[in-house]
């Protein structure tokens, strides 16, 4: 009875362990992409998002915040097709018994 006991609570501590690993996995984002060779500046943009760290566990709308935040800031400049000289920071906020506010700021050149 011990055996079998033992061997289900290592097949749940795996698999809560590859469960939080695969929710702890982002792409990466291209926020510097090279200019072209000529282009129009069109000034200064910025552009924010956040996401939620339910219980500092599960994520919700956290991995894909740095895209949304540059898509904003580009969707914010009139006619921008990319940004230069980008710049991100992040920012986060502790809520008691909910989890954390994690977010992200793009700031940058946009240009046509």
């Amino acid at each position: 009875m011990n055996t079998a006991v033992g061997a289900a609570r290592r097949r749940a501590v795996l698999g809560l362990l590859c469960w939080t690993l695969a929710g702890c996995a982002s792409e990466a984002v291209h926020l510097g992409p090279k200019p072209p060779p000529t282009y129009r500046s069109l000034g200064w943009s910025e552009g924010g998002a956040c996401g939620l760290l339910l219980f500092d566990v599960i994520p919700i709308g956290v991995n894909g915040r740095t895209q949304a935040a540059y898509d904003e800031a580009l969707r914010r400049s009139p006619g921008g097709t990319m940004l230069v000289d980008t710049a991100v920071n992040e920012r986060w906020y502790f809520i008691p018994y909910v989890g954390e506010i994690l977010c992200s700021d793009v700031v940058g050149t946009a240009i046509r």
